[in-house]
């Protein structure tokens, strides 16, 4: 019984929060890709995410600017970056138990900036919290704390 009341709590915070948080034009907070429309160019909302990494701890690993990449290989695609973002807060609470360590597979956290035709640009992400939430019995308040953090960095784009 007490296990039930422990996921119920969980559940409620949960929801709360995401209420809470909800950035998105798209109804999309159950999705396991979140996508933002961004106000801004594609060079812009792309510098503008990586500024916004310098708070609460997080750091910009890598930048993957996969339409040059994919030129070189004879495609000629829109603009796609790949910005790879780590916490290291979060990534130790995960990495450090045995029971967690699966979730090093969604790692490091990715926001991916892309240019449709009509140069509209959006923002994807997955939904990390709500991937997690598959695996009962699992503190997962870092994959949440995570993904409402990335959430922000992503607000002043929008």
């Amino acid at each position: 019984m007490h296990s039930i009341w422990k996921n119920l709590k969980y559940v409620m915070v949960l929801s709360a929060l995401i209420m809470a948080t909800s950035l998105s034009a798209q109804d999309n907070k159950n999705e396991y890709i979140k996508v933002f429309n961004s106000s801004q160019d594609f060079e812009t909302t792309v510098q503008t995410i990586k500024d916004n990494t310098n708070t609460s701890g997080w750091v910009v690993l890598d930048t993957k600017l996969m339409h040059k990449n994919l030129k070189n290989a004879g495609y000629d695609i829109l603009p796609v970056a790949i910005i790879e973002l780590c916490n290291p807060q979060f990534a130790g609470a995960l990495l450090s138990q045995s029971e967690t360590r699966m979730f090093s597979a969604m790692m490091p956290c990715r926001v991916s900036i892309y240019e449709l035709e009509g140069g509209k640009v959006q923002i994807a992400m997955l939904n990390s919290h709500l991937a997690g939430d598959m695996y009962d019995g699992f503190d997962l308040k870092a994959l949440l704390k995570a993904t409402l953090e990335m959430e922000q960095m992503i607000k002043p784009v929008k």
